[in-house]
């Protein structure tokens, strides 16, 4: 598979020279469970779209509104799900926390974490502690709840991160974010077609 250049992903330290960002001459469709993840869409959906993202990474902002159009579109709406995997790279200092702060947020409900999502996905240039209060009181959260949250599931979140990146490292062979695949297969050219075209292709 050709590079994936830096204007489409932002690899992993070390990374952005040697390898491409997508699995080389894949054979057959990745096992990526849902597991405990965030999915927006019906859960038993026949397509799943599963992105490894960094809320902190410009090319993850442009991607999300493309993955919603996916779930609407033609041949995909009411049979295809789409699956959040956390996937932060070290050398951005506030996709951690981010992560923990819509992890926090989905303590009070599934869609919560989706709006936090977009909130910082949508104000990348300006993160920290106060924007997630600021996100989390603008998108409805029980602020007191959202402060207790972060801190006593810190483990947990910790841990949910670490297991999504590796899956994501381990069988995804995912080295830049977003990395995305539809049904297991790497979605190489990131457009709603494309991914209405892979699951056709694949039989999904």
């Amino acid at each position: 598979s050709k590079p994936v250049s830096a204007g489409h992903a932002e690899m992993l330290e070390g990374d952005a020279k040697t390898k491409s960002g997508c699995p080389k001459n894949q054979k057959e469709a990745y096992l990526l469970p849902p597991g405990d993840s965030p999915v927006l869409g019906p859960n038993d959906a026949p397509i799943q779209i599963v992105v490894f993202s960094d809320l902190e990474c410009p090319f993850c902002s442009r991607v999300q509104p493309l993955l919603r159009e996916a779930l609407d579109a033609p041949g995909l709406k009411g049979k295809t799900n789409l699956v959040f995997k956390h996937f932060p790279l070290s050398f951005h200092e506030d996709a951690k926390p981010a992560a923990k702060a819509a992890m926090a947020s989905r303590k009070q409900g599934e869609d919560k974490f989706w709006q936090m999502a977009d909130e910082i996905l949508n104000s990348q240039q300006s993160l920290g502690p106060q924007k997630y209060e600021e996100f989390a009181t603008k998108i409805g959260l029980d602020i007191e709840q959202f402060r207790r949250d972060l801190i006593s599931y810190d483990d947990e979140f910790n841990k949910a991160i670490q297991q999504d990146m590796a899956l994501g490292q381990d069988v995804a062979h995912v080295r830049g974010t977003p990395s995305i695949f539809v049904g297991g297969w790497y979605l190489d050219d990131r457009s709603v077609e494309r991914i209405q075209g892979l699951a056709v292709e694949k039989g999904l």
